[in-house]
């Protein structure tokens, strides 16, 4: 039985580090998609300063800027939000914290000059529950999605 787990976590991890790109030359590259990531308060408004009652959305919006569509694989979650306590970058809350996802290929399109929203909501409530105290914290993404990977971190105020 030992055998067999350690099979299916090595098949598991190839699946996450092969991505299956394809024709570059029909197609463009997930090199070109401009990615930006903020925080949004409850009107919709581009925020970093929050009271400790607000819930934040997060927005992580990719823009293809060419002519061509532009195709990936990625595996489950694609996309990784964490927020860490600044003075000590204690991890405080993190998206998907009580999940698990089966590794599946899962494919993204991206047309020529299309753009895609991943929005999440969060209630400033740490991985027990508990509200964050005021304070300064870090906010810091990733992308699973054509490899991205970790995006510009945030600065996030609660008041």
């Amino acid at each position: 039985m030992r055998k067999l787990a350690i099979y299916l976590l090595s098949f598991s991890s190839c699946l996450c580090l092969t991505p299956i790109m394809a024709n570059e030359g029909a197609d463009g590259s997930m090199k070109d998609v401009i990615v930006s990531f903020v925080m949004l308060d409850e009107q919709g408004r581009q925020n970093n300063i929050f009271s400790h009652d607000e819930t934040i959305v997060f927005r992580i919006e990719l823009t293809n800027p060419t002519a061509l569509a532009i195709h990936d694989s990625y595996t489950a979650p694609g996309y990784v939000i964490a927020v860490y306590e600044s003075a000590t970058d204690n991890l405080l809350w993190q998206t998907h914290a009580d999940m698990a996802f089966i590794q599946m290929l899962q494919s993204y399109v991206l047309k020529a000059g299309e753009s895609k929203r991943i929005e999440h909501a969060w209630d400033l409530r740490d991985l027990e529950g508990n509200p964050l105290p005021p304070g300064e914290y870090t906010v810091k993404a990733s992308l699973n999605i054509g490899l991205i990977g970790e995006l510009e971190a945030l600065s996030l105020t609660i008041k």
